[in-house]
């Protein structure tokens, strides 16, 4: 078996090994290149929206201190878009 796992710089990193490797995500011997780069592609992507939905919920927190401290609702946007990140962050971690 192969895997590959993504560094922080979006450099893949390739290990063959028969075994699975932590960290990393498998891929099948005679996959072609394109299968595999789009792996890749997918794996940068979801990477960039989690830190994205986390940044959105980082961003946010400040509705519900509003909402402890002073009783203000929370607008129903914010409380939905929050419900898909958090959902997402869940999903894919």
């Amino acid at each position: 078996m192969n895997y590959y796992k993504i560094k922080q710089d979006g450099i893949a990193d390739i290990k063959v090994s028969d075994q699975p490797l932590e960290g990393y995500i498998q891929f099948e011997v005679g996959d072609e290149p394109k299968e595999l780069e789009q792996a890749l592609l997918n794996e940068v992507q979801k990477r960039k929206d989690l830190k994205t939905s986390q940044e959105y919920l980082n961003e946010t927190d400040w509705y519900y201190i509003r909402k402890l401290e002073r009783n203000v609702e929370v607008p129903a946007d914010v409380v939905t878009k929050r419900a898909e990140s958090v959902k997402f962050i869940q999903d894919n971690t």
